[in-house]
C-alpha cells in the first residue's frame, strides 16, 4: 500500500525500504560512555572473581530466632562457566565454528581453542 510514508522513504537518501535511521553499529559516543562504566564499575574484575570461585553473593536467610543472617557465598558453577566465556570472548575472541559438519560441537571448540591458542 502507498502512503505519504512511503513515498517520503523512497525520495530518501536512506534508499528504498530504509526510514533512515541510523540502525546497525552503536555510535562512538555510546562505546566510549559504556567502556567508561564498565572501566569504573570494575566489571572485569568482577568476572575474574566470579570465576575464581570467591565469595561474591549475598543470600539471606533467617536463622532459628527469626533473625535474619546475611551470608556471602561463591557463584554457581554455571555462573563461574558464563563468566569465565565472557572474559575469553572479550580478551581473545570469539571462535569461529563451523556449521553443518556433524562433529561433536563441544568438542570441536575444545579442539579450535586449543589450536588457536597454542
Amino acid at each position: 500500500m502507498i502512503n505519504k510514508k512511503s513515498l517520503k522513504n523512497l525520495n530518501s537518501k536512506a534508499g528504498i525500504g530504509h526510514d533512515g535511521s541510523n540502525a546497525g553499529r552503536p555510535p562512538e559516543w555510546l562505546k566510549a560512555k559504556c567502556a567508561k562504566i564498565i572501566d569504573r564499575k570494575k566489571v572485569v574484575e568482577f568476572l575474574g572473581e566470579v570465576v575464581g570461585g570467591e565469595d561474591v553473593e549475598m543470600v539471606i536467610s533467617f536463622d532459628s530466632k527469626g533473625q535474619k543472617v546475611r551470608t556471602k557465598v561463591p557463584a554457581d558453577v554455571r555462573d563461574r562457566i558464563r563468566a569465565a566465556e565472557i572474559l575469553l570472548e572479550r580478551g581473545f575472541g570469539k571462535v569461529a565454528l563451523p556449521v553443518g559438519d556433524g562433529d561433536d560441537g563441544l568438542a570441536r571448540l575444545a579442539d579450535l581453542w586449543a589450536e588457536r591458542y597454542k
